[in-house]
């Protein structure tokens, strides 16, 4: 079966988990931006992964615009995110992404990434900057509020390659 990663990253972080995956599976691996439908239609396994910013995954226009075109390919899915895992509504962010159709031909996981301000365009650098107003003028803070602040001044890194090995072990068994 060949299998590409592709990926869209804007931190690094789904970078990461993309190289992870590819080595794993001894895969190539590729920028959405670099690759095209055509390229795509000539592998069995697609594998998408990319960030999740305010539960709208990052890339999906590509996605939706050509699905009906990778009729028969396996489509798996990793998004990316600051969130643990524990806490992300699953539900919820398919429901933002996908229609009911997709869900049937795309498999999805997540994947706890991090948080790098210096890293995020200015557009994002202003939306979480709000972010950070808000969570200043909180007057309870949980731990992960102190954490998230902290996170504007160095960056934080959750990324583990054990949260590959659910969508791998997928792949490897089909």
């Amino acid at each position: 079966m060949k299998t590409i990663v592709i990926y869209k990253s804007k931190t690094g972080f789904t970078k990461k988990y993309a190289q992870w995956i590819s080595e794993k599976l001894s895969v190539e691996m590729v920028e959405l931006s670099k690759t095209s439908v055509k390229k795509l239609q000539e592998y069995d396994n697609i594998i998408f992964g990319a960030g999740v910013y305010g539960m709208k995954i990052n890339g999906m226009k590509f996605l939706k615009k050509n699905i009906s075109k990778l009729q028969g390919k396996r489509i798996y899915f990793f998004a990316v995110g600051g969130t643990p895992p524990e806490t992300v509504d699953m539900k919820k962010l398919k429901s933002v992404n996908f229609d009911d159709e997709s869900l049937k031909k795309i498999k999805l996981f997540y994947f706890r990434g991090g948080f790098d301000f210096s890293k995020l365009s200015p557009f994002y650098k202003i939306v979480m900057g709000y972010f950070k107003f808000k969570l200043k003028r909180k007057k309870e803070k949980t731990a992960e509020d102190k954490m998230m602040l902290q996170a504007y001044e160095a960056p934080l890194d959750f990324s583990s390659r054990k949260e590959t090995k659910a969508l791998t072990r997928v792949i490897k068994n089909y």
